[in-house]
C-alpha cells in the first residue's frame, strides 16, 4: 500500500534541483508529509557504459570501485548541504546507484511515495531545451505522479493549480492523485478543451442559442462530476475550446497558474506517443510547474 505522506525530492547538486525542490515544499500541505532527498551515481556496471571518468572503461575495477566510492561520498555531502538549504535536517538522504532515471524508477517501486520531485533539465542535463532526459524518464515510467519544474519558471505564488481534464480516466486519475497533496490554500480551477460546437443553421425558434447552451453545459458537468470527486467543490470550471496544448497553454499564461495538473496515457514502446502529443507539448513549453500522473501511479 502506497505511503502517501512520503515525498521524494530528486537532487543532483544543481540550483535547478534546490529550485525545484523548493518549489514542491510551497506547493503541498505543510507538514503533512516526510521528505526523502534522493540522488544517483553511477555504479561499476553503468560506468563501463556511460564512462563516469576518463579511466573508464581501461581502468582494473579496483580503481573503479575507488571512483564510485568518492562520488558516493560527494552526493551524500551534497544532500546533506541541501538538507541545510531547504530547512530539511532531519529528511531521509538515499544515495542511489546506476544510472539515474532508472534508480529513481526502482527506488520509487520499492517505495511507493506519493510523488517524485525533478527540475526539467534534472541531473546536468543541458543537452535539451525542454525536458532533459531523467525528467522525461520518469514522467513515462515512475509508478507515481513526478513535479517537474521548469528551468526558468514563471508562475505566480498566488495563482491558481490548473487541473486540467477532459473526461478521460487518466486525466481524471492524475486530479484524484494530485489534489490531496496540494496545500489547503491552493485555489483550484478545472479546466477542460472541448470539442468545437456543433455548427447549428440559427432559426427564428432560438435553437442555436438553447444548443450551444447544452454543449457548454455537458463539460459543466464532467468539471462538476471532477469536483466532487476531489472533495473540492470550491474549485472554479473553465471550459475552452480549441488545439487542446496551445489552449491550455495559454490558459495558464492567462490565469499566471501556480502550476498545472496532466495525466499521461502511461508506458509503452513508442515514447511520444504514448505519453501523449498534449502532455508532451505542455511539459516542454509551460512556465510554471507540471504535475504529470499515468494510470499506473
Amino acid at each position: 500500500m502506497s505511503d502517501i505522506s512520503v515525498i521524494v525530492l530528486c537532487l543532483d547538486g544543481s540550483d535547478e534541483s534546490v529550485t525545484a525542490a523548493r518549489v514542491a515544499l510551497e506547493l503541498t500541505e505543510p507538514g503533512s508529509h516526510r521528505f526523502t532527498l534522493a540522488t544517483a551515481v553511477p555504479d561499476i556496471e553503468s560506468a563501463y557504459v556511460t564512462g563516469i571518468d576518463p579511466i573508464v572503461p581501461m581502468a582494473p575495477d579496483a580503481q573503479l570501485v575507488e571512483v564510485v566510492e568518492q562520488r558516493r561520498e560527494r552526493a551524500a555531502g551534497m544532500l546533506e548541504a541541501a538538507a541545510v538549504q531547504l530547512g530539511l535536517p532531519d529528511a531521509n538522504r538515499e544515495v542511489l546507484f546506476g544510472l539515474a532515471g532508472p534508480a529513481l524508477r526502482e527506488y520509487a517501486r520499492e517505495h511507493q511515495p506519493a510523488l517524485l520531485v525533478t527540475g526539467a533539465r534534472g541531473f546536468n542535463d543541458t543537452r535539451h531545451t525542454g525536458v532533459g532526459e531523467v525528467p522525461d524518464y520518469l514522467v513515462r515510467r515512475a509508478p507515481c505522479p513526478v513535479l517537474v519544474v521548469p528551468a526558468d519558471i514563471q508562475a505566480d505564488r498566488n495563482g491558481p493549480v490548473l487541473v486540467c481534464v477532459d473526461g478521460s480516466e487518466h486525466a481524471r486519475h492524475a486530479a484524484l492523485t494530485v489534489v490531496p497533496l496540494l496545500a489547503g490554500g491552493a485555489d483550484v480551477e478545472l479546466v477542460t478543451v472541448a470539442a468545437e460546437a456543433p455548427v447549428i443553421v440559427p432559426d427564428e425558434t432560438g435553437y442555436e442559442i438553447l444548443s450551444e447552451r447544452k454543449w457548454e453545459a455537458e463539460e459543466d458537468v464532467l468539471l462538476d462530476e471532477v469536483a466532487t470527486a476531489i472533495a473540492r467543490p470550491d474549485a472554479s470550471h473553465t471550459v475552452l475550446s480549441g488545439p487542446p496544448a496551445e489552449t491550455l497553454l495559454s490558459a495558464a499564461t492567462r490565469s499566471s497558474s501556480r502550476a498545472m495538473v496532466i495525466g499521461s496515457k502511461g508506458h509503452g514502446l513508442i515514447a511520444r506517443a504514448v505519453l501523449g502529443s498534449v502532455a508532451h507539448r505542455i511539459l516542454s513549453e509551460a512556465k510554471c510547474p507540471v504535475f504529470v500522473a499515468g494510470p499506473r501511479t
